[in-house]
């Protein structure tokens, strides 16, 4: 993906935002290559599956940390709306990534500036 598809990515739908969140809760301590594939496979899942039916797909799929990655993805999911609000009326990247890892399980302030950059926010 080029950076200016990057900084789209944050003007769109919370929903694709979030699905990126997803996709960086997973990659912490993961095989990025996999974490992509797996993303593709999950989709709207990240939206919608209950721990009950993400915990399973991700095994399916070898992924390795199945059962607490699919509870952060569900926690986070909580905080979607307070994401969304952050996002549209914080422009400072420091206080973003602090809020992100502050708020948002398994992020530190690594993947938490990885989400940042994968939604647009250079620098």
């Amino acid at each position: 993906m080029l950076l200016t598809e990057f900084s789209e990515i944050r003007n769109r739908s919370i929903n694709l935002i979030f699905k990126e969140l997803g996709f960086c809760i997973m990659t912490a301590n993961c095989n990025f290559e996999k974490c992509i594939e797996i993303q593709k496979k999950i989709d709207e899942g990240f939206l919608s599956l209950s721990e009950t039916e993400l915990s399973p797909m991700l095994k399916h799929y070898k992924y390795r940390f199945y059962n607490i990655r699919s509870k952060f993805i569900l926690e986070a999911r909580n905080q979607t709306r307070q994401l969304e609000k952050n996002i549209k009326s914080n422009t400072n990247k420091t206080n973003l990534r602090e809020q992100l890892v502050e708020n948002i399980k398994n992020i530190g302030c690594k993947e938490a500036s990885h989400f940042l950059r994968n939604i647009g926010y250079i620098d």
